[in-house]
């Protein structure tokens, strides 16, 4: 058997620049929630599927050393007649080295399983929300092996670690045409969804690679800030 290095050593990350630049666009585009118009009374339900990128913060970013990029997806149910919903969200990001990396098959990657409560008062041509998130964090370092007799891949892992995570985030949706008619065969109008949460996470252990091929492991906080773009369906 043989394995392949992809990733290089540590190094600093894309730097906290374009973080917080995606917070200032955040904090903008909740200031114009205001002025949406087309409001009706809160839908029921909600789901949607995001993508985006997790940027590491404070000491968090001083050890890792680099972004991650990622998907998720929710669904929500409001509480009553409040304007209240709560849900649940799984989410995987993996760290941007790993996939760009030429020379190793070591790869890292961050699973979420969240809870929160959103504060969405009203459902229309422009949706802003305010949520708290809680759940875990999932930190897994593992290493992608070809086998030569079987002529097949297989992963094996090298560390995994877990820590307790909170946090807050803000988002705005935007309602895709110009009237209320649904935009899907489903018969539900499809909205653009931005948002941004910054997250609170306990102390963890994890692998960091170094730049000769070996392993060190590290612990820190796991704060980071994540930023996501998708698309949101209310029923």
């Amino acid at each position: 058997m043989r394995a392949q290095r992809r990733v290089g050593g540590g190094g600093r990350g894309l730097g906290r620049g374009p973080a917080a630049g995606t917070f200032l666009a955040a904090v903008f585009l909740i200031s114009l929630a205001p002025f949406s118009y087309g409001q009706t009374d809160p839908p029921r339900r909600a789901w949607g599927l995001m993508a985006g990128a997790l940027f590491p913060m404070g000491e968090f970013n001083h050890k890792v050393g680099t972004d991650a990029v990622g998907a998720s997806v929710f669904f929500a149910w409001r509480l009553g007649r409040s304007p209240v919903f709560f849900g649940a969200e799984a989410a995987g990001h993996i760290y941007l080295r790993s996939l760009f990396g030429a020379d190793s098959d070591s790869y890292n990657t961050i699973i979420q399983g969240l809870s929160f409560l959103r504060l969405q008062p009203r459902a229309g041509s422009g949706v802003p929300y305010l949520e708290v998130l809680a759940g875990l964090h999932f930190l897994r370092t593992s290493t992608l092996y070809y086998d030569d007799y079987w002529g097949e891949y297989y992963s094996e892992t090298e560390f995994q670690g877990i820590a307790m995570a909170a946090g807050v985030g803000a988002g705005l949706c935007m309602r895709l045409g110009r009237d209320a008619k649904p935009t899907t065969r489903f018969g539900k109008p499809t909205y653009l969804d931005f948002k941004v949460r910054y997250m609170i996470g306990g102390r963890a252990d994890y692998m960091k690679e170094l730049a000769d091929g070996s392993f060190l492991k590290e612990h820190s906080k796991t704060n980071f800030l994540t930023a996501q773009l998708g698309l949101s369906w209310f029923f």
